[in-house]
């Protein structure tokens, strides 16, 4: 059985040139550096070394942060109340329908045009890498979040305090921009933090309000940490994130690699046959002088063609002499 170093770092085999040994030692150590083990290992040691202290942060704030979401969830509501009296029959949904989704359903379908065609122009590798790296970036966002999520979550119910007493000032002032701030900001942002044990009625408020179901979006399907869990269970969910990255991490690390090996972005391509067409005519010009005639009869020069003889001068009448008289 191999074992794994001879795959990554391979021996050079008999009868390489100094160049392909030294393109193959450069593609050894685009695979390592493409793990980026080390600087891995010390976001690890650093997570490891403050697990503690950042658990026991949260599980002495948990409580003044529930309590502070429970007073804001009053208001929330309040809010609500007073924002469905004023426009009856759901008239929230249609002004929001006609000045908030037409115009953000514009940028959606564009960026999804965008997205298709820079997709659609990327190598196998290449997008392969990309989706990748995309995973990667999700699960490092999660796990910042959770490691921060006592920080998170105190600047977040501040915001949402601030936003609350701007959209009373709205509703009271009769301003429809009181539609906007509280279905497509508030609202999110007080349901994101929405306690695990919370009861059946505080789940229902704004349930099906989202700004993907009043805009008819898809949904994402996954829930954004962090939200307020149970101090007990905030370790696990910690030590889950980490895993999650890790993987998303070498996953990534992995096909990064093979993208780096095997280059088939467009630039890499363009590049390569660049080079090529620099080259045709010298390439061209080497093979045909590797091809030239061969055959015996065709050995020896061809005969120059026979001279033509010369002309002979014409003869010169003698001179009559004279006659005597």
């Amino acid at each position: 059985m191999s074992s794994p170093y001879e795959t990554l770092l391979p021996a050079p085999t008999s009868g390489e040139t100094i160049a392909e040994i030294r393109h193959q030692m450069t593609v050894c150590l685009d695979r390592i550096n493409a793990f980026g083990l080390a600087d891995l290992k010390a976001a690890l040691d650093t997570a490891s070394s403050q697990k503690e202290a950042v658990v026991k942060d949260y599980r002495s704030k948990y409580k003044g942060f529930r309590e502070r979401w429970w007073c804001e969830h009053q208001v929330v509501a309040k809010l609500h109340q007073a924002l469905t009296c004023t426009y009856e029959k759901d008239a929230w949904r249609e002004i929001a329908h006609k000045c908030v989704c037409r115009l953000k359903r514009q940028v959606w379908e564009r960026t999804q045009d965008i997205n298709a065609k820079n997709d659609c122009s990327k190598g196998e590798l290449e997008r392969d890498a990309a989706r990748a790296q995309a995973e990667r970036d999700r699960a490092k966002g999660d796990k910042d979040s959770w490691t921060g999520a006592a920080a998170t979550i105190d600047q977040q119910l501040t915001a949402n305090d601030a936003l609350a007493k701007s959209i009373q000032t709205l509703i009271g002032n009769g301003d429809p921009q009181a539609i906007y701030q509280f279905w497509f900001t508030l609202l999110p942002a007080h349901r994101a933090l929405l306690p695990d044990d919370a009861p059946t009625a505080a789940r229902e408020l704004g349930h099906g309000e989202s700004p993907e179901d009043i805009c008819e979006f898809p949904h994402h399907g996954r829930r954004t940490p962090p939200w307020l869990i149970e101090p007990d269970l905030f370790g696990p969910v910690l030590d889950e994130a980490w895993e999650a990255y890790c993987n998303a991490q070498l996953h990534y690390s992995r096909v990064q690699a093979a993208y780096l090996e095997h280059k088939d972005d467009l630039a890499t391509l363009t590049a390569a046959r660049d080079a090529l067409q620099a080259a045709l005519n010298a390439n061209i010009a080497a093979c045909l002088k590797e091809h030239g005639p061969h055959g015996a009869c065709c050995t020896d020069s061809p005969a120059a063609p026979a001279a033509a003889p010369a002309a002979t001068p014409a003869a010169t009448p003698a001179a009559t002499p004279a006659t005597k008289k």
